[in-house]
């Protein structure tokens, strides 16, 4: 689904961007590709507070000799790139697939962590148990949750700085990285525990990164039931549009 939104005000914005989404659960709910990136974008349209007017959003760009920046924004002359990405872990991704794919299934969350991977493989038995006999973990211990889930977030962002600094790569006047999180740990980030690890995340993202040449000026992080900015010198927390609570197969 290409998503292109114009809009003369915030009214209209929100309309187009609700609009948008519930079309994308409504077709994933009848079976249809799942458009995540045209999801993701919406939910922060619809929750983004210093944008210009009029605004276009320009989605799916196709690049002659540069790659693009997955959207676009035009406002009040300014140009800016969003890329959109997910922190996830691929192996609590494969045990979740299977889990909702088998009755009774549970999932232990603790057996997943950033620099832990599972084997797979033909015979592999997938960390995937039943409710009446549920797999046991680790656990956690002091804040291990919060400092994995700075690393899963870290990890996102430097990858597609990479992605960013590349010659290859169609910069714009300001870029954004989008962050969906769908990390292990996410569920427990709340309260203090968002707190504690926004500080780790701060604290493991170099402080030379803003400098760079090819950095993010922004990095919005959609986590459990907020939009978390972090900018150069401070990080804000922002909620999520009404709409967003439409049920949604877990991710």
């Amino acid at each position: 689904m290409k998503i292109n939104i114009t809009a003369a005000s915030w009214d209209e914005l929100d309309s187009k961007a609700s609009s948008h989404y519930l079309t994308i659960i409504s077709n994933q709910k009848r079976g249809r590709s799942f458009d995540f990136e045209g999801r993701t974008i919406c939910v922060l349209l619809g929750c983004i507070c210093d944008v210009s007017f009029p605004l276009e959003l320009v989605g799916n760009l196709d690049g002659v000799d540069l790659e693009r920046p997955d959207f676009r924004v035009l406002m009040a002359g300014l140009s800016v790139g969003i890329e959109i990405t997910k922190a996830a872990n691929r192996d609590f991704e494969w045990a979740k697939n299977i889990a909702s794919h088998t009755h009774s299934a549970v999932v232990e969350h603790s057996l997943f962590a950033p620099n832990i991977q599972i084997k797979g493989g033909p015979g592999t038995k997938p960390p995937v148990s039943r409710t009446n006999k549920p797999l046991c973990g680790p656990g956690w211990k002091g804040y291990e949750v919060e400092d994995e889930w700075a690393t899963y977030v870290l990890r996102s962002i430097e990858n597609k700085t990479i992605k960013l600094s590349e010659e290859s790569f169609g910069r714009l006047d300001e870029n954004w990285l989008l962050i969906h999180d769908s990390t292990p740990v996410r569920m427990f980030l709340h309260g203090d525990h968002l707190e504690i690890g926004m500080q780790m995340l701060q604290k493991k993202l170099s402080h030379n990164y803003w400098q760079q040449p090819a950095a993010f000026s922004r990095v919005y992080i959609e986590c459990a039931d907020k939009m978390i900015l972090l900018e150069k010198t401070a990080w804000s927390k922002l909620p999520l549009p009404s709409w967003k609570s439409v049920s949604l197969t877990p991710s």
